[in-house]
């Protein structure tokens, strides 16, 4: 026979009790998981993800483009111009194309749509498998130097020896490196 006396939980008590359980798990694991979330959010800014820059034209000044003279004497060694050679102590630049100090190529960088703070635009300029990279300046900060969402401004900046190909843009925000856009424009 069954004994009807029996004492147990109920469907319903058993219910609340696992339920209660649950919750308990999920707020130890999440006590776990959290810290390590907020610090991975503190690494990535978003300000990488909505701010975009790019370049938009590249012009060389006439002394950039022209072609280096030699050095004169033993060499065949190219040059910049006078008193800025690279030639060998005691040798002159000589030439018809000789580049003459204080050639520039000028750069226009656009920031297209989206609100985001940055601390610099630089500029990379290309020639074969040398580069050199230059700050514009730019930041979002107000002030002389502020880049707005959808301004162009121009940048001149660059060493006469270097004669580039292409010029392509960097973006720092938060002191890391954010974005080199995907394809570099020409300078002519």
């Amino acid at each position: 026979m069954l004994n009807k006396n029996r004492k147990g939980v109920s469907e319903v008590v058993a219910n609340v009790l696992i339920v209660l359980l649950v919750i308990v798990g999920i707020a130890v694991i999440w006590s776990v998981v959290k810290p390590t979330i907020d610090k991975s959010s503190n690494a990535v800014r978003s300000d990488c993800f909505t701010v975009q820059v790019e370049p938009t034209a590249c012009a060389l000044s006439a002394a950039v483009a022209a072609t280096s003279g030699t050095c004169s004497a033993t060499t065949a060694q190219n040059c910049v111009g006078a008193g800025q050679s690279t030639c060998p102590s005691g040798e002159t630049c000589s030439g018809a194309n000789a580049i003459p100090p204080g050639g520039t190529a000028t750069v226009s960088i656009k920031r297209n749509p989206g609100a985001g703070n940055f601390e610099n635009v630089e500029v990379v300029f290309e020639a074969g498998t040398e580069s050199e990279r230059i700050s514009s300046g730019f930041t979002s900060v107000a002030g002389a130097n502020q880049l707005n969402e959808l301004q162009t401004r121009t940048t001149s900046a660059l060493d006469p020896s270097f004669v580039p190909d292409t010029a392509n843009v960097v973006l720092k925000a938060n002191g890391q490196l954010c974005q080199v856009t995907a394809s570099p424009i020409e300078c002519n």
